[in-house]
């Protein structure tokens, strides 16, 4: 999902960012609902289902289908956490070269990641231990991307302006 992220600050053909200013509409809600649903639909959901068929050979069918919805889940959260505060025109956008300084933040980046992937392991393990939390789980996943559904529709949507082109940060700052 971050590289997705970052892929869609890329531009595919910058020079046809023009277009996109043009014909902009004034809510930014059809841009970031469209990439979300292409995220999901394009690149979660045939990796989930993939995921189904090998685990289904692996496990059985019902063990596999838990292991998927409960990965499916958490991508779909995790989905609405990172595109929160995209306010790029997607794949249209100019972009500076170097913006994320991976160089300076990659083992926070890499410590994050691992910390983030031992915890879900442990709570689908437990999961797994007993069962019966799945329910819970799924209902509390289902609550979260109904929560980020209303805080998106109105506080971020009607306060993001798209951005077209990014400005460099100043080289000195002033002291005055």
């Amino acid at each position: 999902l971050a590289a997705m992220r970052t892929i869609a600050s890329r531009p595919v053909a910058p020079e046809a960012n023009w277009v996109f200013q043009l014909t902009e509409f004034p809510s930014v809600k059809p841009y970031l609902v469209g990439l979300k649903k292409a995220v999901f639909f394009l690149g979660l959901l045939p990796l989930f289902s993939a995921v189904w068929l090998v685990f289904w050979r692996l496990w059985g069918a019902r063990a596999a289908a838990l292991h998927t919805l409960f990965g499916l889940s958490i991508a779909a959260v995790l989905e609405q956490v990172f595109f929160l505060r995209f306010d790029k025109a997607p794949f249209a956008c100019a972009s500076l070269p170097g913006k994320e300084r991976l160089q300076d933040r990659w083992f926070v980046y890499l410590g994050g990641f691992l910390v983030f992937v031992s915890l879900i392991g442990q709570l689908e393990a437990s999961l797994f231990r007993n069962p019966g939390g799945f329910p819970a789980f799924f209902a509390a996943a289902a609550g979260l991307l109904v929560a980020s559904g209303y805080v998106n529709r109105f506080y971020v949507y009607p306060r993001t302006k798209l951005v077209y082109e990014e400005v460099a940060e100043p080289t000195f700052i002033s002291l005055k």
